[in-house]
């Protein structure tokens, strides 16, 4: 996973997005189980940039082997932890370099940006970006 710190995807997570702990799993050794974050959520981290196979075709050259999914329901997932620098983030609104970021009230994990007092916020951007771009992010937790 590149150094990254490895968790359980409890579902399908794209890549660059903000993902949070799956807190429904009540087995113990589950805890480190990982799903999409969506409106409301605090953010522990974002997903792992590449998808979890080579997007190249298959044999037949009819279609291809990638689905776009860094991990599904059970397959390890990296995850880029708070604090790191540089993490790229999929974006659902477009933003400015500064802008506090949480994940999208869509739930598909994406980034937008927070001016709301009280929203849990996961990433400040290090430069501007338009929706469906990836950017550099910083990973920072708070609460505005």
């Amino acid at each position: 996973m590149g150094g990254l710190p490895v968790y359980v995807a409890n579902g399908n997570i794209p890549p660059s997005v903000f993902v949070k702990i799956d807190a429904t799993l009540s087995t113990p050794n589950l805890g480190n189980a990982v799903i999409v974050a969506g409106s409301g959520d605090s953010p522990i981290g974002i997903s792992q940039k590449g998808t979890r196979y080579t997007p190249l075709p298959n044999a037949g050259g009819q279609a291809t082997l990638d689905n776009g999914y860094a991990a599904i329901a059970g397959q390890d997932i990296g995850v880029f932890l708070m604090g790191s620098e540089g993490v790229p983030l999929l974006l659902g609104g477009n933003v400015t370099a500064g802008d506090w970021l949480k994940p999208n009230t869509t739930g598909d994990g994406t980034g937008i940006t927070t001016t709301t007092p009280g929203d849990h916020y996961g990433a400040r951007a290090t430069m501007s970006g338009l929706a469906g771009q990836i950017i550099d992010v910083q990973m920072v937790a708070g609460t505005l």
